[in-house]
Order: C-alpha cells, then structure tokens, then sequence
C-alpha cells in the first residue's frame, strides 16, 4: 500500500472511538451467540457481516484471533447450504474487508495484487491450477473444493500483508501464532493422558466419524490426522527456534521457548518418520545460521534433547499396550521394517506418476487425484487421503505448468529471506527470514513423503508465514515510521 496514506494505512482511532467500536462488536457477538442456537444461518450471516466490518476498520483482534483460530477448520453442515469449510471462507471475508478499506483509501491495487515476484508466481500458480481444474478439464466437487482453498490462501495472504503495517502489529501476529501453537500442543498432551482423542475430538469432528483413525497412541490434537500435526508443528517450529534465540524481549522469547518446548514433545508423540527428517534439516541449517554460539548451542541442546526424552518415554507408554494390536503397525514395526502403509505410498506413487506422463502439460486438474485415483489404477489402497508426495501431487494434478509456477514462487521467497538475512539491520526481518527458510524446508522435506497444502489449516499457515516475511520486509525497508518503539 502506498506510504502517502501511511497515517490512515496504520489503522490508527481516537480511543473512545476504538473503545465504541468494541463495545459495538461485543454485543453483536453475544447476540450471535444466542441466535446460533436458534438460527445458526442467520448467525453465520452476522458473524460475516461482522468480519468484514472488523476487516475494513482494521479492529487488530480479529486478525490475532484469526491467526490463533488457524488450527481450527471444522466442517459445519447446514441445509441447502453447500459450503462446509466456514474457517476458509472466514479468511476470504477477512480480505474482502482489507480491500474495501484499501480502495476507500485510494491505494493503488495493482501495486499491492501484483508487485514483487512471488506475488506474480502466486497469481500465475493460482491461475494455472483454475485452468487445469475448470478449463482444460470440466470442473468436479474436489477440484471446487480445492480451489476454493487454495483461493483462501492467497486471498488471506493478501490480507495480512496488507493489515500489517507497522512492528507492532506485526510482533503481536508473531505472538499470536506461537501461543496458538502452545495451545494445540497442550491438546495434544491432555489427548496423551487421557489415552484417547478424547470425546471433545469427537465432538468436533462428529460429521466426520467415520474417516477418523483409530487411537495407536500417536496423538493428533485438534487435526484430524496425525500427520497433520507433525507437518504444521514443524512449520511454526523454525520460527520458535529464532525467536527465543534471537529476540531481545522477554516475554516473546518465553513464548517462543514454550513453544518450541512443547512443540518438540508433541512431534514426537506423533511418532512420524517425515516430520523427524524435516526438523533434522532444520537443525542441521540452525547450526549454521543462528546456533553459532557456544553458550546459545548449549541452552538450546540441553532443552532440545529433554524435550525429546520426555516426548520418547511419553510416547513409549502410550504404545504399549496397542503396539500389538490391529489398529496400525507398532513403534517398532514403524522405524524399523516397511509396513503396509509404507508400501501402498509405492502404489499412489506409481499412479501419480503415470498422471503425469499421460497429460504433462495440463495434468489432470488441480484437486482431481482422488477422484481420479481410483479409475486409474482399478483397486485403491485402504490408507488414500492424497498423493503422498508434494512433488507428484503438483505433477500430476497442475503439468509442468503448475511445478514450475509453484516452486517458483517457494524460490522466489527463499531467495528474498536469504537477502534479509544477509542484508538487513532490522532485527525481527532476520527472524521472520529464518522462520520462513526454516518452515519451507520442512514444507519441501517432508512433501517427498506426504501432500498437506490442500489441508486448510495447512495451507494457510504456509501462506501466513509468507504474508509475516513480506510485511516484515516492507516494514523493515520503511525505516522508523513504522518500526516505532517496539524493541524485539
């Protein structure tokens, strides 16, 4: 946005207008808490309008409360309504409210849609998937379905980029995002003393019963897979692991280390083979960028290595009185010796492939690999939930088109945080550098053995931590305007 209407851009309100402005969204939010139990449509309905205005008059709980609910993507069913995924469409609501409050202003649009060039690769990917799902190739339900994510993704990093405007905001987003974090990992834990899911797991996926796993004692937390967890654990990770080394504040280290404290226990509660390859990588780049200290490498390995014996002998009880049983393979069984799962990954991975070789310049549709999974290869596997492979997936759904715009724009970002790195002199530019390096190679690493970015809490993590690195980098290249007094 343009810094002619900087005073405007950073959302600044008299206080007793911000305080009515409240009082205004507190009332509408206790009425739509009655009404959701006598007209939940017409409480859905408020809470939009509600969204929108909150969005437009830039009210900042609701973007941290945004980024705290990210975990959350519940399916909730109305009659005659066909849309389920209300936590996406939230985030399309949030930037219609972002725009409408940029085009008040007189910003111009095509420098906030279209400058830098991951912002180009991103509207040339989302463009290429759109004309392989519903061009090439007639539109199906997945395809829709995913589209729409997708579309989620970009639309709420549009958002939040465009929202923060200043170090403020943008320490607060950051803080916001690891004490979500704690909370999932605190979840997860009472999920390993209750040695269930729990029945408020249940409840919350209680339209969705029939596709939850059985409990084998790996926990899952608010996700309804057990690598989802493991996957969106170690995208906050690398941001954890920088702040608590690199930030000056108090308070934001002490979340960051909880963070990382707890987020380290529960990854390995969830006991999967990718995720701990993944995290491996981002050590391994740790050491070299910002463990360089003796006394920094010492603290953190002392935590690091209790975190792992605490999750290791937590993990080891919850197992073993299933380890036999039918549910799954056991611990051992899982490290140790190819298990049917592992080797069913083979047959997706064949399919996808073939996909691919079959139609390598359209591929065939952006969202289709399920529904196509099954005619393609006649008998599907017990454990489909997608291609298994971030790379594959992208092949066989989007063509060479598709790969090369999207790991483009994943390029184009590293390229740009290695540059903050090397370059800037703003403290918490560094760390969101960090954090993104660190959260995309975990994305990259454990893609070779799992596909999350169509899960939409997945997703739209990926494309927040994007939006934090390219606010922090307009902030940091703004000078002290909007760097303010905030000490990181």
């Amino acid at each position: 946005m343009n810094s002619a209407t900087s005073s405007a851009a950073a959302g600044v309100l008299p206080e007793a207008r911000r305080a009515g402005i409240s009082s205004v969204i507190a009332v509408i939010a206790a009425l739509m808490a009655l009404l959701l139990l006598k007209a939940p449509l017409m409480s859905l309905g408020f809470a939009a309008i509600l969204i929108v205005a909150g969005s437009f008059l830039l009210f900042d709980p609701l973007l941290y409360l945004a980024i705290f609910l990210l975990p959350l993507a519940p399916m909730i069913e109305l009659d005659g309504i066909p849309l389920h995924d209300w936590a996406s469409f939230s985030r399309v609501l949030i930037f219609v409210g972002v725009m409408a409050r940029s085009v008040v202003e007189g910003d111009s649009l095509r420098e906030w849609l279209w400058k830098g060039r991951f912002a180009q690769w991103m509207l040339l990917y989302f463009a290429v998937a759109i004309a392989t799902a519903a061009v090439v190739h007639p539109l199906e339900g997945g395809a829709a379905r995913s589209l729409f994510r997708l579309a989620s993704y970009v639309l709420f990093y549009y958002a939040v980029a465009g929202w923060i405007k200043d170090a403020a905001r943008l320490r607060k987003a950051v803080t916001a995002l690891l004490v979500s974090t704690i909370a999932v990992c605190l979840l997860a834990l009472l999920q390993a003393a209750q040695g269930s899911f729990g029945e408020w797991f249940e409840r919350l996926y209680a339209n969705q019963s029939e596709i939850i796993p059985p409990w084998t004692g790996r926990v899952s937390s608010v996700f309804l897979g057990v690598n989802f967890l493991a996957g969106y654990l170690n995208m906050v990770l690398p941001l954890a692991l920088a702040v608590q080394v690199m930030a000056k504040e108090a308070q934001l280290q002490i979340a960051a280390r909880t963070c990382f404290f707890l987020g380290v226990i529960t990854l390995v509660l969830t006991q999967s083979r990718g995720a701990y390859i993944a995290l491996l990588a981002v050590l391994v780049m740790a050491f070299q960028t910002v463990l360089k200290s003796k006394t920094v490498r010492l603290r953190f390995v002392t935590a690091f290595v209790a975190a792992v014996i605490i999750g290791s002998v937590i993990s080891y009880a919850l197992t073993q009185d299933i380890d036999t049983g039918a549910a799954g393979p056991s611990t051992r069984e899982r490290f140790t010796t190819v298990d049917e799962t592992t080797a069913e990954r083979w047959l997706i991975y064949g399919a996808a492939w073939g996909m691919f070789v079959e139609s390598p310049a359209t591929g065939i549709g952006y969202g289709n690999f399920r529904s196509r999974f099954n005619s393609f290869t006649g008998d599907a596997p017990t454990d489909l939930w997608d291609a298994h492979c971030l790379y594959l997936k992208v092949l066989a759904e989007t063509g060479l088109p598709g790969f090369v715009c999207f790991f483009a724009l994943i390029g184009s970002a590293l390229v740009a945080a290695r540059r903050s790195w090397k370059e800037s002199s703003w403290l918490m530019e560094r760390i969101l550098a960090v954090a993104l390096v660190g959260g995309v190679t975990t994305v990259l690493v454990q893609g070779m053995v799992e596909s999350l970015v169509d899960l939409p809490q997945f997703g739209s993590l990926l494309w927040l931590l994007f939006a934090l690195y390219f606010a922090g980098r307009r902030i940091g290249q703004s000078g002290p305007s909007l760097l303010g007094s905030a000490e990181i």
